[in-house]
Protein backbone atom coordinates (compact mmCIF):
# COMPACT_ATOMS: atom_id res chain seq x y z
CA UNK A 1 0.00 0.00 0.00
CA UNK A 2 1.15 3.29 -0.94
CA UNK A 3 2.21 5.79 1.82
CA UNK A 4 -0.16 8.97 1.28
CA UNK A 5 2.35 12.04 1.67
CA UNK A 6 1.09 15.56 2.76
CA UNK A 7 2.74 18.69 1.26
CA UNK A 8 5.41 20.29 3.98
CA UNK A 9 3.92 23.15 4.34
CA UNK A 10 0.04 23.06 4.61
CA UNK A 11 -0.31 19.49 6.03
CA UNK A 12 -3.75 18.87 3.93
CA UNK A 13 -3.04 18.54 0.05
CA UNK A 14 -1.21 15.28 -0.89
CA UNK A 15 1.93 15.23 -3.01
CA UNK A 16 3.66 12.51 -5.36
CA UNK A 17 6.98 12.62 -2.92
CA UNK A 18 7.80 13.32 0.45
CA UNK A 19 9.16 16.97 1.57
CA UNK A 20 7.17 18.21 -1.58
CA UNK A 21 5.49 21.46 -1.60
CA UNK A 22 1.90 21.58 -3.20
CA UNK A 23 1.52 23.95 -6.06
CA UNK A 24 -0.74 26.42 -4.14
CA UNK A 25 1.64 26.64 -1.39
CA UNK A 26 4.42 26.78 -3.68
CA UNK A 27 2.97 29.85 -5.63
CA UNK A 28 1.75 31.75 -2.64
CA UNK A 29 5.70 31.05 -1.32
CA UNK A 30 7.42 31.93 -4.62
CA UNK A 31 5.16 35.14 -4.73
CA UNK A 32 6.56 36.05 -0.63
CA UNK A 33 9.17 38.68 -0.34
CA UNK A 34 12.04 37.12 1.15
CA UNK A 35 13.71 40.64 2.52
CA UNK A 36 10.61 39.94 5.06
CA UNK A 37 9.93 38.08 8.07
CA UNK A 38 7.75 34.62 7.16
CA UNK A 39 5.12 34.37 8.74
CA UNK A 40 2.78 31.78 8.79
CA UNK A 41 -0.60 30.97 9.95
CA UNK A 42 -1.35 30.58 13.77
CA UNK A 43 -4.60 29.34 13.75
CA UNK A 44 -3.35 26.42 12.28
CA UNK A 45 -0.03 25.68 14.37
CA UNK A 46 -2.21 26.48 17.46
CA UNK A 47 -4.75 23.48 16.42
CA UNK A 48 -1.53 21.27 15.15
CA UNK A 49 0.06 21.63 18.43
CA UNK A 50 -3.30 20.38 20.18
CA UNK A 51 -3.30 17.31 18.11
CA UNK A 52 0.60 17.07 18.68
CA UNK A 53 -0.05 17.27 22.57
CA UNK A 54 -2.91 14.95 23.04
CA UNK A 55 -0.64 12.36 20.60
CA UNK A 56 2.23 13.09 22.93
CA UNK A 57 0.15 12.65 26.27
CA UNK A 58 -0.99 9.15 24.65
CA UNK A 59 2.67 8.40 23.83
CA UNK A 60 3.50 9.64 27.97
CA UNK A 61 0.76 7.08 29.19
CA UNK A 62 2.17 4.44 27.13
CA UNK A 63 6.19 4.95 28.69
CA UNK A 64 4.43 4.81 32.17
CA UNK A 65 3.13 1.38 31.68
CA UNK A 66 6.18 0.25 30.58
CA UNK A 67 8.05 1.85 33.49
CA UNK A 68 5.26 0.10 35.78
CA UNK A 69 5.85 -3.23 33.58
CA UNK A 70 9.93 -3.40 34.38
CA UNK A 71 9.09 -3.66 38.06
CA UNK A 72 7.22 -6.90 37.78
CA UNK A 73 9.93 -8.79 36.88
CA UNK A 74 12.05 -7.60 39.46
CA UNK A 75 9.06 -8.04 42.30
CA UNK A 76 7.51 -10.83 41.38
CA UNK A 77 9.93 -13.24 39.34
CA UNK A 78 12.48 -13.65 42.42
CA UNK A 79 13.67 -17.18 41.12
CA UNK A 80 14.86 -16.60 37.79
CA UNK A 81 17.80 -15.06 38.13
CA UNK A 82 19.80 -12.69 35.55
CA UNK A 83 16.66 -13.45 32.90
CA UNK A 84 14.24 -10.96 34.94
CA UNK A 85 17.07 -8.08 35.35
CA UNK A 86 17.33 -8.56 31.57
CA UNK A 87 13.43 -8.10 31.02
CA UNK A 88 13.55 -5.29 33.19
CA UNK A 89 16.19 -3.56 31.47
CA UNK A 90 14.62 -4.34 28.03
CA UNK A 91 11.12 -2.59 29.30
CA UNK A 92 13.01 -0.06 30.88
CA UNK A 93 15.14 1.30 27.95
CA UNK A 94 11.65 0.99 25.91
CA UNK A 95 9.60 3.58 28.69
CA UNK A 96 12.75 6.22 28.20
CA UNK A 97 12.48 5.94 24.45
CA UNK A 98 8.33 6.31 24.02
CA UNK A 99 8.93 9.13 26.64
CA UNK A 100 11.89 11.06 25.09
CA UNK A 101 9.38 10.41 21.73
CA UNK A 102 6.24 12.03 23.44
CA UNK A 103 8.63 15.55 24.72
CA UNK A 104 9.26 15.61 21.44
CA UNK A 105 6.14 15.25 19.88
CA UNK A 106 5.20 17.96 22.49
CA UNK A 107 7.76 20.66 21.79
CA UNK A 108 6.08 24.41 21.50
CA UNK A 109 5.95 25.82 17.73
CA UNK A 110 8.59 28.76 17.82
CA UNK A 111 5.68 31.39 16.16
CA UNK A 112 2.61 29.78 18.53
CA UNK A 113 4.76 30.37 21.43
CA UNK A 114 6.12 33.94 20.22
CA UNK A 115 2.22 34.58 19.72
CA UNK A 116 1.58 33.85 23.73
CA UNK A 117 4.11 35.40 25.16
CA UNK A 118 4.97 39.06 24.78
CA UNK A 119 8.86 38.80 26.21
CA UNK A 120 11.06 39.45 23.80
CA UNK A 121 12.90 36.50 22.64
CA UNK A 122 16.08 34.73 23.52
CA UNK A 123 17.15 33.39 20.72
CA UNK A 124 19.68 30.66 20.05
CA UNK A 125 21.11 29.99 16.81
CA UNK A 126 23.76 26.87 16.32
CA UNK A 127 24.50 24.39 13.48
CA UNK A 128 21.85 21.76 12.93
CA UNK A 129 24.38 19.34 13.20
CA UNK A 130 24.62 19.93 17.00
CA UNK A 131 21.16 19.18 17.55
CA UNK A 132 20.11 16.38 19.58
CA UNK A 133 23.61 16.54 21.59
CA UNK A 134 23.27 14.97 25.22
CA UNK A 135 25.07 15.76 28.60
CA UNK A 136 25.87 12.62 30.18
CA UNK A 137 26.63 11.83 33.86
CA UNK A 138 29.11 8.06 32.87
CA UNK A 139 28.83 7.42 36.49
CA UNK A 140 25.03 7.57 37.00
CA UNK A 141 24.26 6.40 33.61
CA UNK A 142 25.79 3.30 33.99
CA UNK A 143 24.77 2.92 37.31
CA UNK A 144 20.88 3.55 36.60
CA UNK A 145 21.61 0.98 33.54
CA UNK A 146 21.47 -2.06 35.85
CA UNK A 147 18.01 -0.95 37.16
CA UNK A 148 14.29 0.22 36.03
CA UNK A 149 15.46 3.83 37.42
CA UNK A 150 16.66 3.95 34.04
CA UNK A 151 13.65 4.49 32.93
CA UNK A 152 13.20 7.83 34.65
CA UNK A 153 16.76 8.79 34.84
CA UNK A 154 16.82 12.84 33.73
CA UNK A 155 18.31 12.85 30.29
CA UNK A 156 18.52 16.80 28.77
CA UNK A 157 20.56 17.97 25.42
CA UNK A 158 23.41 20.37 25.93
CA UNK A 159 20.91 22.64 24.14
CA UNK A 160 18.06 22.10 26.79
CA UNK A 161 19.87 22.95 29.41
CA UNK A 162 20.73 26.41 28.17
CA UNK A 163 17.22 27.04 27.13
CA UNK A 164 15.75 25.64 30.17
CA UNK A 165 18.00 28.31 32.24
CA UNK A 166 17.50 31.04 29.52
CA UNK A 167 13.33 30.87 30.03
CA UNK A 168 13.41 33.43 32.70
CA UNK A 169 14.58 36.05 30.23
CA UNK A 170 11.97 35.63 27.09
CA UNK A 171 10.93 32.57 24.77
CA UNK A 172 13.59 30.88 23.99
CA UNK A 173 13.22 29.83 19.92
CA UNK A 174 15.70 28.86 17.32
CA UNK A 175 15.41 27.91 13.36
CA UNK A 176 13.76 24.70 12.77
CA UNK A 177 15.58 21.81 10.60
CA UNK A 178 13.88 21.84 7.39
CA UNK A 179 11.90 19.01 6.65
CA UNK A 180 12.74 17.30 10.20
CA UNK A 181 10.15 14.84 11.56
CA UNK A 182 10.39 15.71 15.25
CA UNK A 183 12.21 18.71 16.90
CA UNK A 184 14.78 18.41 19.33
CA UNK A 185 14.20 19.41 22.53
CA UNK A 186 15.61 22.94 23.72
CA UNK A 187 14.48 26.35 21.74
CA UNK A 188 11.20 26.24 20.06
CA UNK A 189 11.81 25.51 16.53
CA UNK A 190 10.46 28.32 13.59
CA UNK A 191 9.62 26.48 10.50
CA UNK A 192 10.17 28.90 7.62
CA UNK A 193 10.87 28.25 3.92
CA UNK A 194 14.83 28.01 3.26
CA UNK A 195 14.31 31.49 1.16
CA UNK A 196 13.01 33.16 4.04
CA UNK A 197 15.28 31.93 6.81
CA UNK A 198 17.38 34.90 6.53
CA UNK A 199 15.42 37.60 6.69
CA UNK A 200 13.77 35.78 9.88
CA UNK A 201 16.46 35.23 11.69
CA UNK A 202 17.01 39.32 10.95
CA UNK A 203 13.64 40.34 12.58
CA UNK A 204 14.53 37.98 15.28
CA UNK A 205 17.77 39.39 16.13
CA UNK A 206 16.02 42.88 16.10
CA UNK A 207 13.61 42.01 18.75
CA UNK A 208 16.31 39.78 20.62
CA UNK A 209 17.02 40.36 24.51
CA UNK A 210 19.25 37.98 24.86
CA UNK A 211 20.96 35.65 21.74
CA UNK A 212 23.06 32.97 22.20
CA UNK A 213 25.62 31.79 19.27
CA UNK A 214 26.90 28.23 19.57
CA UNK A 215 30.16 28.26 17.99
CA UNK A 216 30.34 25.81 15.20
CA UNK A 217 31.71 25.57 11.44
CA UNK A 218 28.87 25.89 9.91
CA UNK A 219 28.54 29.01 7.37
CA UNK A 220 25.10 29.26 8.31
CA UNK A 221 26.30 30.33 11.49
CA UNK A 222 29.09 32.88 10.60
CA UNK A 223 26.34 34.56 8.86
CA UNK A 224 23.77 34.57 11.79
CA UNK A 225 27.15 35.91 13.85
CA UNK A 226 28.41 38.74 11.68
CA UNK A 227 24.47 39.86 11.47
CA UNK A 228 24.11 39.37 15.19
CA UNK A 229 27.07 42.03 15.74
CA UNK A 230 25.71 44.28 13.23
CA UNK A 231 22.35 44.69 15.03
CA UNK A 232 22.61 43.33 18.34
CA UNK A 233 24.55 45.46 21.44
CA UNK A 234 27.18 43.63 22.79
CA UNK A 235 25.97 43.16 25.78
CA UNK A 236 23.09 40.92 24.54
CA UNK A 237 25.51 38.37 22.82
CA UNK A 238 26.51 35.62 24.31
CA UNK A 239 28.81 32.74 22.83
CA UNK A 240 28.84 29.14 23.38
CA UNK A 241 31.43 27.07 23.21
CA UNK A 242 32.31 23.37 23.36
CA UNK A 243 36.18 23.34 22.73
CA UNK A 244 38.37 26.03 24.33
CA UNK A 245 40.50 26.91 20.93
CA UNK A 246 37.34 27.68 18.78
CA UNK A 247 36.31 30.98 19.73
CA UNK A 248 39.47 32.75 18.12
CA UNK A 249 39.65 31.37 14.90
CA UNK A 250 35.54 31.53 14.94
CA UNK A 251 35.28 35.36 16.02
CA UNK A 252 38.33 36.24 13.64
CA UNK A 253 37.23 39.69 11.58
CA UNK A 254 33.66 39.25 13.06
CA UNK A 255 34.24 41.44 16.13
CA UNK A 256 35.07 45.07 16.17
CA UNK A 257 37.78 44.34 18.30
CA UNK A 258 39.76 41.26 19.13
CA UNK A 259 39.81 38.87 21.66
CA UNK A 260 43.28 39.12 23.92
CA UNK A 261 45.17 36.08 23.63
CA UNK A 262 45.78 36.37 27.71
CA UNK A 263 41.92 35.73 27.97
CA UNK A 264 40.91 33.04 29.91
CA UNK A 265 38.42 31.43 27.39
CA UNK A 266 35.52 29.07 29.35
CA UNK A 267 32.51 27.42 27.93
CA UNK A 268 30.20 30.67 27.82
CA UNK A 269 32.18 34.08 26.57
CA UNK A 270 29.78 37.49 26.88
CA UNK A 271 30.58 41.25 26.42
CA UNK A 272 29.99 44.39 28.10
CA UNK A 273 28.87 47.51 26.07
CA UNK A 274 32.83 47.89 25.08
CA UNK A 275 33.43 44.29 23.46
CA UNK A 276 35.14 43.90 26.46
CA UNK A 277 34.99 40.16 26.92
CA UNK A 278 34.52 37.95 29.97
CA UNK A 279 33.61 34.37 30.55
CA UNK A 280 32.07 31.90 32.52
CA UNK A 281 31.48 27.75 32.78
CA UNK A 282 27.86 28.13 33.41
CA UNK A 283 24.73 30.36 31.88
CA UNK A 284 23.88 31.07 34.64
CA UNK A 285 26.96 33.07 35.76
CA UNK A 286 26.13 34.76 32.73
CA UNK A 287 22.46 35.58 33.34
CA UNK A 288 23.15 36.78 36.93
CA UNK A 289 26.07 38.85 35.97
CA UNK A 290 23.66 40.72 33.74
CA UNK A 291 20.88 40.61 36.53
CA UNK A 292 18.31 38.74 34.65
CA UNK A 293 18.20 35.55 36.70
CA UNK A 294 15.30 33.66 37.84
CA UNK A 295 15.46 30.41 39.05
CA UNK A 296 12.92 28.23 37.65
CA UNK A 297 12.79 24.05 38.26
CA UNK A 298 10.97 22.41 34.98
CA UNK A 299 8.06 20.39 36.59
CA UNK A 300 9.19 17.00 34.97
CA UNK A 301 12.24 17.39 37.22
CA UNK A 302 10.53 17.74 40.33
CA UNK A 303 8.10 14.74 39.17
CA UNK A 304 10.82 12.64 38.50
CA UNK A 305 12.82 13.22 41.51
CA UNK A 306 9.61 12.60 43.79
CA UNK A 307 9.14 9.27 42.10
CA UNK A 308 12.92 8.47 42.49
CA UNK A 309 12.35 9.06 46.34
CA UNK A 310 9.04 7.35 46.91
CA UNK A 311 10.51 4.48 45.20
CA UNK A 312 13.87 4.59 47.29
CA UNK A 313 12.12 5.07 50.33
CA UNK A 314 9.53 1.65 48.95
CA UNK A 315 13.05 -0.52 48.75
CA UNK A 316 14.17 0.38 52.04
CA UNK A 317 11.81 0.29 54.22
CA UNK A 318 8.99 -2.19 53.07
Amino acid sequence: MREIVQCYHCLVRVVPNKDQTCPSCLGRIEALDTSVPYSPNIERLRLEAKKRTALGKSERWKARGLFVAAWIPIVGLWNFGFPKYALAFFLANASRNRYDVSRRIMAPNGFVLLAKDPRPPVVFLRSFRDDGAYDQNPVLENFSKLTPFYAITPRTTQEERVALATSCVGPVVAIGRPRERLPEMGAARMYVPESHWQSTVEDLLKRARLVIVRVGPSQGVAWETETAVRLVPPERIVFYLEAESDLAEFVEGKLPIPIPRAFKIKRFVYFDNNWDPQSASRIQKVLKSKRIYRIRVPKDLIVVYCVCALLLAWILFW
